[in-house]
């Protein structure tokens, strides 16, 4: 045993043990990073992730590089921790001048080694260290960084696999307290208050509106939305728009959950029920059904681009029977009272 084996044991298991440390994911990536950049030695290292959302790889956390290199993002492919994540394969670059598909994040850079964050044999991310001297790395370093990615990857899985439980821990409580809330309304207006501003925090959105269903006309009218603190209520529009020129009757055509992931593609921010706001670049939509019959939409509207799970659809759609049967309800005792008013008469 050689003595450098002892430390990279030690790193090793402070990475493992991250995952029991109720850290959230960010803080747990920066540890990694720093626990990695503390045996082998760096001018500059990051850990990036694939965005399942835009297919770029992005930096997740870093040091050393300069600020603006936050924003800095590649497609699979491209520069070498796009050719890493791309491949699924570590590599080693004694010099990044005679490579051609370096790409200068840091201009003193001269050698680089990257591994692979791999989860169920897929490529997801990539970690890299960045050094001012050439040949500073050899195959022994890449090995080891190699079995630090692969360590760090289990730990990462596991701190997601957390975040998302407790996601929807967190979701099911709304749903239920959303539950008790409708009971205890019977205005129509109070409902449709209550159920956008859920809709909203449920999914984390920038807005969440509801439209009815104007009979045979089969046009939308906005009828209650929930948005966050400083949106500005004028870009909504409230005209009922033709059908033609509609993006959310498309929901009740099909009388299902519908996913919009790029608002900006197809000239959906043309559309007449589409809030004229450019901050809006994903949608989910589902079909209100009150005694299977479509009486209106309920659409959720991510500020950044979001492709939708299936339990995100599923999470909508429940949330417009929720509606349904609120309002199906309110409409029931409505008559009731009108019928009790009659009678008096």
């Amino acid at each position: 045993m050689n003595a450098v084996e002892p430390r990279d044991l030690a790193v090793l298991y402070r990475i493992a043990s991250l995952a029991s440390r109720e850290l959230d994911v960010p803080s747990a990536e920066r540890a990694v990073l720093s626990e990695i950049m503390s045996v082998i030695p760096a001018d500059s290292g990051s850990l990036s992730l694939l965005n399942p959302h835009t297919g770029y790889l992005e930096i997740s956390t870093e040091q050393g590089l300069p600020p603006s290199t936050g924003e800095f993002a590649l497609k699979l492919g491209q520069g070498i921790t796009g050719w890493v994540t791309l491949h699924g394969k570590p590599l080693l670059v004694p010099d990044v001048a005679a490579d051609p598909r370096y790409i200068a994040a840091r201009s003193q850079v001269t050698c680089e080694i990257a591994a692979p964050l791999m989860a169920q044999g897929q490529p997801i991310g990539v970690i890299n260290l960045d050094s001012n001297q050439a040949g500073t790395y050899s195959e022994a370093d890449l090995c080891r960084l190699v079995r630090f990615a692969d360590e760090a990857s289990r730990t990462l899985q596991r701190l997601w696999q957390l975040e998302r439980l407790r996601g929807e821990s967190t979701q099911l409580e709304t749903l239920v307290n959303l539950g008790h809330s409708l009971v205890a309304r019977l205005e129509e207006g109070d409902l449709l208050a209550t159920l956008t501003r859920s809709g909203r925090e449920l999914f984390g959105a920038r807005l969440c509106t509801l439209h009815s269903h104007q009979g045979s006309a089969r046009t939308l009218t906005l009828q209650a939305w929930s948005a966050i603190e400083g949106f500005e209520p004028a870009t909504l529009r409230r005209d009922p728009p033709a059908e033609a020129e509609s993006m959310l009757v498309t929901a009740l055509r099909s009388n299902r959950v519908i996913e919009f992931q790029s608002l900006d593609a197809g000239g959906a921010h043309g559309a007449a029920d589409l809030p004229v706001d450019r901050a809006l670049r994903s949608a989910l939509a589902a079909t209100v059904l009150v005694e299977g019959k479509p009486t209106g939409v309920l659409a959720v509207y991510t500020p950044h681009p979001h492709r939708f799970s299936d339990a995100e659809k599923r999470l909508l759609a429940a949330l417009a029977s929720f509606a349904a049967v609120a309002l199906h309800n309110s409409r029931l005792y409505t008559r009731v009272f009108k019928t009790e008013d009659t009678l008096r008469k």
